[in-house]
This record gives structure tokens, sequence and C-alpha cells, in this order.
């Protein structure tokens, strides 16, 4: 019984398409003449779609070299920012030291 109104609904909705028309002779030959030009629409949008495919690989091959670019001269700056500091304290403790001696 709780299902009653869906076989009500559904029997109603077969019955609305049995009574749907057919449409127009040029209605259909209107549709049947669009057709070649759908078809070279849907062959321009496959080919913008493989582009816009390849774009994106481009993109993202470019992309990783830029980012291993990138990476590679942080890391040698990371180096030499290590290199001058080892150097500013071998140069201070040479000064202390120097400093150190001058005082005694």
């Amino acid at each position: 019984m709780p299902s009653a109104p869906i076989y009500h609904q559904t029997s109603s909705l077969l019955l609305a398409l049995r009574d749907t028309p057919f449409p127009e002779e040029t209605v259909s030959a209107e549709i049947a003449n669009a057709l070649p030009e759908v078809v070279e629409l849907q062959l321009r949008i496959a080919e913008k779609e493989e582009r816009v495919r390849q774009l994106v690989q481009r993109s993202l091959q470019v992309l990783a070299a830029w980012y291993g670019f990138v990476e590679g001269f942080n890391g040698c700056v990371a180096e030499w920012d290590d290199v001058l500091r080892e150097t500013e304290t071998w140069i201070m403790r040479r000064e202390r030291e120097q400093r150190e001696a001058e005082e005694y």
C-alpha cells in the first residue's frame, strides 16, 4: 500500500509517453541535415581536447624542470650558506684568539 502512489505516477507517465506525438517530418529532416555539422563540431571538440591535454603535459614537464632547477639552486644556496657560516665562525674564533693573545 505505501507504494500505491508510485504505481499511479508511473502509469500516468507511461500514458503521457504513449500520447506524445511524433515530430513533423520537416523537424526530423532538419535534424538529419544538421548531423554532419554536429559530427564536425564533435571532431573539432575532440581535437581541442587533445591539444589541451598535450598542453597540460608540456606544462607539467616545464613545471617539473623548473622545480628541479629551483631545488638545485636552493640546495646550492644552502651549501654556500653553510660554508659562509663556518667561515664566519672560524674568523670570529681567530679574531677572539688574537684579542686574547694581545690582552696577555
